[in-house]
């Protein structure tokens, strides 16, 4: 392994630094006053009866997230699967997350975990949009409140 002495970097002052690192960044053609640019943040939505067991659609909306270089900001595990969509805790505190800014998508496994109902998952997406969000359904593309599932890029 080599050492910062070995290369001459032990005596480099935090001015020096932040010099090269603005070299650096002009050479890539980025201003060194730009904005940082966020990471896409998501909410993962679970739902289910209370024995449901959630760690591998977990797991799996974690790795979906991560192909597509989403953050993931929370996890939110509901039990209330027989009540309808606008009624549930969980589902609420999630779409709540796309509200306050935190998220700009529930993303969620399957579309049943909304609504085995098209109109009320329709009535969930137009919800998400409105706030300036959408609801990721793995593997169909965006949720469209006309129920149309058109495959696009998130």
């Amino acid at each position: 392994m080599v050492t910062d002495e070995e290369h001459g970097r032990a005596g480099r002052s935090e001015a020096d630094r932040a010099r090269r690192r603005h070299i650096a960044d002009a050479a890539y053609g980025v201003a060194p006053d730009a904005p940082q640019i966020q990471q896409f943040r998501v909410v993962v939505y679970l739902c289910g009866d209370p024995r449901t067991d959630f760690s591998e659609a977990r797991q799996e909306c974690l790795t979906y997230a991560a192909a597509f270089g989403w953050a993931v900001e929370a996890v939110v595990e509901d039990r209330d699967r027989l009540v309808a969509p606008s009624g549930r805790t969980g589902l609420c505190q999630a779409i709540e997350y796309v509200r306050e800014r935190r998220a700009g998508a529930v993303l969620t496994p399957r579309g049943s975990m909304i609504s085995s109902v098209p109109q009320e998952c329709d009535e969930t997406a137009r919800k998400i949009e409105k706030l300036g969000g959408f609801l990721q359904v793995m593997g169909t593309g965006r949720v469209r409140p006309s129920g149309d599932l058109r495959k696009e890029a998130p």
